[in-house]
């Protein structure tokens, strides 16, 4: 259940919770399946996996898109010239 609730959490809130939902679905999902039939909760247990995955994946994402949009503002920075701000501020109103 923790494994769940922790990929929940990286999805709304704080991805990084994720990296603690993903072993812990794996453990439990483990535990289950040696019990014999004992215990349950298979179905949460893979439904945070996939919720930790999903906020994982989401973070990485996000941290690739700025790493694009920063290095592509240096790039674009480099090839284009400032534009002259006179026109737009001129003091002669």
């Amino acid at each position: 259940m923790w494994s769940l609730v922790l990929g929940i959490v990286s999805i709304v809130m704080c991805p990084l919770t994720g990296l603690v939902g993903i072993p812990l679905g794996v453990s439990a999902r483990r535990k289950i399946r040696e019990s014999n039939g004992q215990e349950t909760g298979d179905g949460l247990a893979l439904a945070g996996i996939i919720t930790s995955v999903v906020g994982v994946v989401v973070i990485g994402l996000f941290v690739m898109l700025i790493a694009a949009v920063t290095f592509l503002g240096e790039s674009a920075e480099q090839r284009f010239e400032p534009v002259d701000d006179s026109f737009f501020f001129d003091d002669g109103f």
